[in-house]
């Protein structure tokens, strides 16, 4: 079983749209170039049926998504010994509607949240966003709230949830650290 640090080489060397191509023609172009990168770290996530917090070393490769002005998120996880699993995803942010929407790499899910901290952050290039919505967790109804906190050399997801009515819980939290140099960002 390869590293997850020759994982995470044959990811990047995988070719696809380079990470210092600029995010052209979009409001969000601070966004998205502050995200753009190779990040690695680690999940750590409250599993569901022992609410114990689990560890999971994680890669994120994030890079302009192919014909459209969004991100697209590819993740690696290293699972145990013998399982690594990935998932896609795409980002969009819209500074003018102060929406954040993610959509699965099947299409079957997209979810539209609203998003605050934009202004700070397009002013800065980098800062924290927190976007909020409805959604599942575990199969039932749930509010959801994350925070996003990027710098030229960290990156943190923090997410919580709640059942209707109920108090925020930690679901899961991305610790990142960029690989690399910066590319862009002010």
């Amino acid at each position: 079983m390869p590293s997850l640090l020759a994982l995470c080489m044959l990811v990047f060397a995988a070719g696809g749209t380079p990470l210092t191509q600029p995010f052209q023609n979009t409001p969000a172009e601070p966004i998205y170039s502050a995200l753009a990168g190779a990040w690695v770290g680690a999940l750590e996530y409250r599993d569901y049926s022992s609410s114990q917090r689990v560890l999971l070393p994680t890669i994120l490769d994030i890079r302009k998504a192919k014909g459209s002005p969004s991100l697209a998120l590819h993740y690696i996880y290293d699972d145990g010994p013998t399982k690594v699993v990935q998932d896609n995803e795409t980002v969009a942010v819209d500074p003018v509607a102060a929406t954040y929407t993610t959509a699965s790499d099947d299409g079957k899910q997209k979810d539209k949240d609203s998003v605050v901290g934009l202004d700070a952050f397009l002013k800065a290039g980098w800062g924290s966003l927190v976007h909020s919505g409805k959604g599942t967790e575990n199969g039932k109804a749930a509010d959801i709230c994350t925070m996003l906190t990027v710098s030229p050399d960290s990156l943190t997801i923090l997410k919580e949830t709640r059942p209707h009515g109920g108090e925020f819980q930690f679901r899961d939290q991305y610790k990142l650290t960029r690989v690399g140099p910066v590319t862009t960002g002010k």
